[in-house]
Formats: structure tokens, C-alpha cells, sequence
């Protein structure tokens, strides 16, 4: 017998915006290479909400073929995605009020009680916490399926949602520790899934941008601002490229402007859309920054970059250490920086640690060598095998239940 898994997620498994959504996407994708068979039930919602944006056409460009179907005077898009079964509920709402609606809400429960009934799933893996979560979370209990919670964040405050869960899936030691000490509930903790052959660039690559990639508050947007400036103050020859994803050039700009700095008089800062293939950007970096001011449960981007040999240098925030280990490079930050404390003053003493590591990888080419080996080295620690096999030991507990049920 198969084992039949339901991903059921608050958002669209293809947000690729969402390290969340990609990293439960990349689960449920290796469970049906693992002789699963996999569902998913899901809205359209993205993090980066438009409401006029086109979640069909998006579905078409990742070449997904949908099949519109109709449910309750809604529209819903199935398809099938490397041996995943997708269904999507079309929503122009965002990812935080999709669930305010009463009418989407709803029929989103009574999809969830359909498919519940009729594909009799053996193990329901969701995360969230919304004022809709107990409703789903009672559908779950009452299928008799068991509960498997995947776990991004540090938001739950409560050990309720927690407590309802046969087994927490985490992507660190770090969030597991949190967890522990705050709720003290037991996280199991996996490394962050990853698929190489959505991040390693075809063509071998061209590395010349120092890059960051979604420049918002909670990624460091401030720090990476006066870190910039400085840098294409003293290096113009160092070219730097800010990847927009939920944080757009105008955010970046007008962050600047609020700290009393002008991007647009540096040539050598260069700022680029979104893309769909994270590949184009590795292909064209040669060093990462990853300055989060927040306690990083994991650090999705990190682990790519290392994968792609890419000299990494992060906070030393959350995960983030953990996450690089020996293979990149957690430099600190200034204390007072966080989220409550955005205005927090920023001096050239604080970007020099950072300022003079990125030259040093720059004009040091055996040093820059050696940490691209150091960051290669990290291949194994996020290998599709290592991952596979952490996932599948730590569901075997439930499989033997769902096997011989007392």
C-alpha cells in the first residue's frame, strides 16, 4: 500500500517567493519520487500580492497545463507536477485576507472535507496559525489522518497548534531549541529541501555581482543600503545587484532616501526584477550577502548559494550560522538593529568588517578560490539523499502506526 499524503498550505506551492512554500513543495515532490502518492490543496495566494495579478497565466508559463474546473461558484485550477497531484483555488486575495473572505474560506474548508473524504490521505503536512486553522486542523482529526506541521517561522506563540501535531518537521537545530524553550514542544529538525536542478545553472557561470536578493526590512535592507554605499564609494569597480522579490527597487529607493542616501548616484549598483529561474542569478554572482536582521529559522537562499559555490558571508542571526557552519562566512551585526528598531543608526564602523572580507574576496583570488572550495563543500549537507533519508527516518514512526493500527 502506498502511503497518501496531503499538502495542504495557505498559500500557492508555487510562490517561489516563499521559502516556506518551495521548501513543502520540494517535500511533497520527494515523497512521490519515494513511492508516495501526494496531493495538495491550496489557494493561488503569493507573498508579492497584486490583486489584478494572473495566477492562471503564471501556472501556464511554468508549463503546469491547469485544468479549470468550477466548485461552488469558484474556480479551481488541477494539474499534475512531477507525480504531485495539484489543486488550486483561485483567489485575487492576498495571503493574509484570502481567509477573511467567508465565501473563499469556506468553500476552501469544503474542499478540504471532500478531499479528506475521498482520498482518505494517511498523513495531512500544513502549516499556518490563522483564525482559520482550528477548522482545518478539526477536518484533519476527524479524517483520522495523522498531522504532520512544517514548520518556517518563529510565530507561534501558542502551544495549542503545536500540541494537536503527531510530529514537527523544522529546518534547524536552532528553531527546534526555540521551540523547545518556548513551548516545550519537540521539532525534528531536517535540512532545508532543496532541488539542485532548480538553483545550478546550465551553462557554467559568469561570476561578477556581489548580490542580495530581496532586499526588504526583515532581510537587512538598511544594512545592506549603507553597506552598498560605502562600498561603490570606495570600489566603484565592484558591481552590486539587488534581486527584487517581495521588496521592489522603489522600496530600496526610497529606504535610501530615508537614511539620507542616494543609490542612483552609483553606477555600479544595479538593480533587477523577480525572475522565475533563481539559476540566472547565481550564474551571474559571485559573492552572496545575507545580512537578516531577524532570527533566521533557516536560510533558504544560504544553502543555494553554497550548493552553486558561492562565497556566502550572512548575519549571524538565528540559523544563519548553522545554516553556513564552516562553508560561508556569519559576520555580525549591529545590536540594536532589529524589527522593532529599524531606525536603528548604522556607522561605517559597523560595514567594515563586512566591506573588507567582500574586497578581500574580490581582489584575492586564491583566497576567493579557497572559499568557493569551502562553500562547494556543503554539497553533501543538502544533498536530494541526505535530505531523503532524514525525511523518510523520521516519518517511519508514523507509517508503522498507519501500518498497524492498534
Amino acid at each position: 500500500m502506498k502511503p497518501r499524503i496531503l499538502l495542504l498550505l495557505p498559500q500557492s506551492p508555487f510562490d517561489n517567493a516563499s521559502g516556506a512554500a518551495v521548501s513543502s513543495r520540494t517535500i511533497a515532490e520527494t515523497l512521490a519520487a519515494n513511492n508516495f502518492t501526494v496531493q495538495t490543496l491550496c489557494p493561488t495566494t503569493i507573498e508579492k500580492h497584486n490583486p489584478k495579478h494572473d495566477h492562471y497565466q503564471d501556472l501556464i508559463n511554468l508549463k503546469l497545463n491547469p485544468i479549470n474546473k468550477q466548485y461552488n461558484n469558484q474556480t479551481i485550477y488541477h494539474f499534475t507536477h512531477k507525480n504531485v497531484e495539484h489543486t488550486l483555488l483561485k483567489t485575487s486575495l492576498s495571503s493574509k485576507d484570502w481567509q477573511n473572505d467567508t465565501h473563499i474560506a469556506d468553500t476552501f474548508e469544503q474542499l478540504l472535507h471532500q478531499t479528506l473524504t475521498t482520498f482518505k490521505p494517511h498523513i495531512v503536512m500544513t502549516y499556518g496559525g490563522s483564525h482559520r486553522g482550528p477548522n482545518w486542523l478539526n477536518l484533519i482529526k476527524q479524517s483520522q489522518a495523522a498531522l504532520v506541521l512544517l514548520i518556517h517561522n518563529l510565530a507561534y506563540k501558542s502551544a495549542n497548534y503545536f500540541n494537536a501535531a503527531d510530529l514537527i518537521i523544522v529546518p534547524s537545530q536552532f528553531t527546534a531549541d526555540h521551540y523547545h524553550n518556548l513551548l516545550g514542544s519537540t521539532c525534528t529538525p531536517l535540512p532545508i529541501p532543496i532541488n539542485p536542478t532548480t538553483i545550478i545553472p546550465n551553462q557554467p557561470r559568469d561570476p561578477i555581482f556581489l548580490t542580495m536578493i530581496n532586499p526588504s526590512p526583515e532581510k537587512g535592507l538598511f544594512f545592506a543600503i549603507h553597506l552598498a554605499h560605502h562600498l561603490a564609494t570606495k570600489r566603484p569597480d565592484i558591481p552590486i545587484l539587488f534581486v527584487e522579490s517581495r521588496a521592489t527597487a522603489g522600496h530600496l529607493l526610497a529606504a535610501a532616501k530615508q537614511h539620507n542616501i542616494d543609490l542612483t548616484q552609483h553606477e555600479s549598483i544595479m538593480v533587477t526584477p523577480q525572475t522565475d529561474d533563481i539559476r540566472d542569478i547565481y550564474q551571474i554572482t559571485r559573492t552572496l550577502i545575507m545580512p537578516s536582521i531577524i532570527q533566521e529559522t533557516g536560510g533558504r537562499v544560504a544553502a543555494e548559494a553554497l550548493i552553486n559555490a558561492i562565497p556566502t558571508i550572512t548575519s549571524d542571526r538565528g540559523a544563519l550560522p548553522e545554516t553556513v557552519s564552516t562553508h560561508g562566512f556569519p559576520l555580525p551585526l549591529p545590536k540594536t538593529l532589529n524589527m522593532q528598531n529599524l531606525d536603528a543608526p548604522i556607522t561605517p564602523q559597523d560595514t567594515n568588517q563586512w566591506l573588507d572580507l567582500i574586497i578581500k574576496l574580490t581582489d584575492d583570488q586564491a583566497f576567493y578560490t579557497q572559499a568557493s572550495q569551502n562553500a562547494k563543500a556543503a554539497i553533501p549537507r543538502f544533498s536530494p539523499e541526505t535530505f531523503t533519508q532524514k525525511l523518510l527516518a523520521c516519518l517511519n514512526p508514523l507509517l508503522i502506526q498507519i501500518a498497524n493500527p492498534t
